[in-house]
């Protein structure tokens, strides 16, 4: 499998979403107006994409150490997030304002926001989907104890995978057309879109879809570069046509469709298995050098974007004098030099000092001590192989 290509695609799904939060690039319908402000259908790409992404990785390696596992969830995303926490008490703390208040800034700095409503949008909005993904860490190990111990049939393991993914949308239908989920803000609104459990479908696809493909030989039973790499491209061509016309979902099912939780992410799974094949000639095109590099800046982008959007929007723009979309392109010129700067300023320097650090302190007496390398959990693990 190649998996760089997933890395490219990080970007354009980061650019999306602060799109829709700021710059509502229409075009023309045909082409990009929906796919452009599909914002939250990306974020269950990014769900989608994170279960994948993890299986793959852990998978195959014949030990897991769920204390090492742990450090690299942290080194992974607590840099940027508490930089972005930061500079989101800075721009948007308020003491009479019932979501900026010292209880938002409590629940962001653990990472509970997403769990009580109205708080998942409190100090920095994109910030709900780190709350959701650090419920996903927490789960995967358990997840991935099963799948080693067990070596479920891949059938029924996707099977069961879908069946999580249709009851929880016979749930969510039901609820997002109930009186309690009529406006934004409310709770019904944030137990739809924000609620970690309403997420998890979309994750636990991604890792059934991980099991998938490191567990058949799928990939390399056709070896035609053609139908991978057809298959991909008329794949993102069905994905792109089906967020420009929203509206016939709902026309279809004669009802509303919250498609920005997990409507989507058997869609976003086809996409990614497409892609990950080593025949897939569009490889070579997304896993090119400088999209690779912003595809590793896409979390810094993602992440800083409303309290770097509400700087420029105070101190900047203002002496610019700029009109709606060049203001938009400059704010995304900045804030993309800004994700790459702190990728390899910050991000970068702070996940290999975390995990050096925590090396040096598991060889240490202390560490040794409490044996933390080398728990039972561990051991269970590496005593059953993978097949």
């Amino acid at each position: 499998m190649k998996t760089n290509i997933l890395t490219g695609f990080r970007f354009f799904a980061a650019f999306i979403v602060v799109n829709y939060h700021y710059g509502n690039i229409t075009g023309p319908p045909s082409v990009a107006r929906g796919f452009l402000s599909s914002g939250p259908e990306m974020v269950t790409f990014f769900f989608v994409l994170s279960g994948f992404v993890m299986a793959v990785a852990y998978l195959k390696r014949k030990n897991f150490s769920v204390s090492d596992y742990w450090m690299a969830r942290i080194a992974r995303i607590a840099p940027v997030y508490y930089l972005a926490f930061v500079l989101g008490i800075f721009v948007f703390y308020s003491a009479s304002d019932y979501k900026n208040n010292i209880i938002g800034v409590i629940l962001n700095a653990v990472l509970l926001q997403s769990w009580v409503p109205p708080y998942p949008l409190s100090i920095n909005g994109p910030g709900w989907s780190l709350s959701v993904e650090a419920f996903f860490y927490i789960c995967f190990p358990a997840i991935l104890i099963f799948l080693k111990k067990s070596k479920p049939n891949v059938l029924i393991l996707m099977i069961t995978a879908v069946a999580l993914y249709l009851l929880s949308q016979l749930v969510l239908i039901n609820l997002y057309n109930s009186p309690i989920c009529v406006q934004f803000p409310s709770v019904g609104h944030d137990l739809v879109y924000f609620f970690p459990l309403s997420h998890f479908p979309s994750f636990y696809l991604g890792v059934a879809g991980g099991y998938l493909a490191m567990e058949t030989e799928f990939h390399s039973s056709i070896k035609s570069n053609i139908f991978w790499s057809f298959g991909c491209l008329t794949w993102i061509i069905v994905i792109v046509c089906l967020l420009n016309n929203r509206g016939i979902i709902n026309q279809i099912g004669g009802f509303d469709v919250a498609l920005g939780t997990n409507f989507l992410a058997p869609i976003f799974l086809i996409l990614i298995l497409f892609s990950v094949s080593k025949n897939n000639a569009l490889v070579w095109v997304f896993s090119s050098r400088p999209l690779i590099i912003l595809g590793e800046a896409s979390y810094g982008l993602y992440i800083l974007q409303k309290p770097l959007h509400k700087l420029f929007s105070t101190y900047i723009s203002p002496a610019l004098s700029l009109n709606k979309t060049v203001e938009f392109y400059t704010f995304t010129v900045l804030l993309v030099i800004v994700s790459v700067a702190v990728y390899y300023l910050l991000e970068l320097p702070s996940k290999r000092a975390i995990i050096r650090t925590w090396k040096g302190f598991k060889t240490s007496p202390l560490g040794m001590r409490f044996s933390l390398g080398n728990s039972p959990i561990e051991s269970s693990v590496a005593a059953s192989p993978r097949r």
